[in-house]
């Protein structure tokens, strides 16, 4: 079998991110080779003109990617958004001012709550944090006229709302005219203070009315790709736009999970396997980099804008 041999990796004092993840190429093996694969996917799906949709889940505003994602909103590498609600909740916390603080794994979580203070692994969020969200969530909400909201239609709304300059995701995808998607909007803080919000009004917030909206993003001409940062509920929104689309898949896909596929849960799930569905393309140039997020996009990011120039 003649195939090429796995390179040594060869790092110096005072090297680049980019240089770095070029030795990760050269090795192109386990999961180094998978973040270099993600960066050379990531780039060509730019440099074609891709309608770009990224997936959120997990705690990632709280681990501090917030200002990171916003900023992939802004530099124009993103141009649909789904996300889980914890993360916009956690993003109009941070845009509130209060933001989250470093804890410990080991900490009396009983002590804790007697503090008022909630934990998520190693990062802590006071009660008056959510007591602010609280606060900026009714206020909106008296701002709203009565009738249907989609909730892609309430998001861009409360975009509005955010203060600018705040590094906040929601503001910059309100700026930027970016689509963002929250399927599962009732799972979350923002959905718990809408439903007491709208007990004494007459509107209605529409989930379903979304599912319109992401379809006809599939729907163009132009190549599609989606990074997905972990999995859940966005992965599968975003994935199953394609089944009613005439696009026939996503031609570009990364992932990034921690999950197994061995499960046969979504979130494990390779996306060759989307293919056997028809959600990525037959000849679609997909990775699944298993990593933890917090660790591999900065990575994947610094090496794609060093090739963006």
């Amino acid at each position: 079998m003649s195939t090429p041999i796995v390179d040594p990796m060869k790092i110096r004092s005072k090297m680049r991110v980019d240089e770095i993840v070029n030795e990760f190429n050269h090795a192109g093996v386990f999961n180094a080779g998978r973040i270099a694969d993600a960066v050379t996917i990531f780039d060509e799906m730019l440099k074609s003109d891709a309608c770009k949709f990224l997936g959120l889940s997990g705690a990632l505003v709280p681990a501090g990617l917030g200002c990171m994602i916003a900023n992939m909103i802004t530099d124009g590498l993103v141009d649909v958004l789904v996300t889980t609600g914890a993360n916009i909740v956690h993003d109009v916390i941070n845009a509130l001012g209060q933001g989250h603080k470093k804890g410990s794994i080991h900490a009396d979580d009983t002590r804790l709550r007697e503090e008022g203070i909630s934990r998520i692994y190693d990062v802590y969020l006071e009660c008056e944090a959510f007591m602010a969200f609280e606060r900026f969530v009714h206020q909106f909400f008296d701002t709203l006229d009565d009738g249907r909201y989609p909730v892609s239609r309430l998001l861009w709304l409360l975009g509005e709302h955010v203060a600018p300059g705040s590094g906040s995701i929601l503001r910059a995808a309100y700026e930027s005219d970016v689509p963002v998607f929250m399927p599962a909007f009732s799972d979350s803080m923002l959905g718990l203070h809408a439903w007491i919000c709208t007990q004494e009004r007459d509107i209605l917030i529409d989930s379903v009315a979304d599912i319109g909206k992401i379809v006809t993003l599939t729907s163009d001409n132009r190549s599609h790709g989606a990074l997905i940062l972990g999995g859940g509920v966005p992965k599968n929104f975003i994935l199953q736009s394609m089944l009613i689309s005439p696009s026939g898949g996503f031609d570009y896909g990364i992932q990034i999970t921690m999950d197994r596929p061995e499960t046969g849960g979504l979130s494990g799930a390779t996306l060759d396997e989307a293919k056997s569905w028809a959600k990525m393309r037959e000849g679609a140039k997909t990775v699944t980099v298993y990593s933890d997020v917090t660790i591999a996009l900065p990575i994947i990011l610094a090496a794609v804008y060093s090739l963006q120039g």
